[in-house]
């Protein structure tokens, strides 16, 4: 396999972290935007400028190559999310899981795409997805909630995933990347 860094992370020792350090990093992010987003874009009235991190994660462990590891980690943030926003459990996790789903089945055509159109594709499509099953997982859940107000979060969501991409990718693989 030809292994040449493409990560434009940053950090010095980031081209040499194994998977599970990369997998810890990619969670602690998650777990400090959270905490920002409950702790001080809620007060402030900005929640819909705060990003759903956790789908970053989905879509980018996904794209490094499907494994067990990286969906337990998703299941438990997405309980946490289930339970810091009061959603009901299972909401986040399965909808974090559509997301590595479909990023995952994308991820075979990448490895042998020079251009990097699949890799794009396979990045929009798994956000497409993911915002339409969120809408419906949530407007199925919460009945009369307005779930257009989920557009603007998955919106910021993939804006700011494609500069943080690097941080969520469990491999240096050049064929990964953008």
């Amino acid at each position: 396999m030809n292994r040449v860094s493409s990560s434009n992370v940053p950090i010095p020792f980031w081209d040499k972290m194994g998977r599970t350090g990369r997998m810890l990093v990619g969670t602690a992010i998650i777990v400090l935007i959270g905490f920002v987003g409950i702790c001080y874009a809620a007060p402030l009235g900005i929640q819909y400028l705060w990003p759903i991190a956790g789908i970053w994660a989905a879509i980018g462990w996904g794209a490094s190559r499907a494994s067990m590891r990286p969906v337990l980690a998703l299941i438990l943030v997405g309980l946490m999310m289930d339970l810091s926003q009061g959603a009901p459990l299972g909401c986040w996790p399965a909808i974090q899981l559509i997301g590595y789903l479909v990023s995952s089945a994308f991820r075979t055509r990448t490895l042998t795409d020079t251009t990097g159109v699949f890799r794009a594709l396979g990045d929009v499509a798994a956000f497409a997805a993911t915002f339409f099953f969120a809408r419906w997982i949530i407007g199925g859940y919460l009945g009369g909630m307005a779930t257009q107000d989920l557009l603007g979060n998955f919106l910021t969501t993939g804006l700011l995933y494609f500069p943080m991409r690097s941080f969520f990718l469990l491999t240096n693989d050049e064929r990964v990347g953008l």
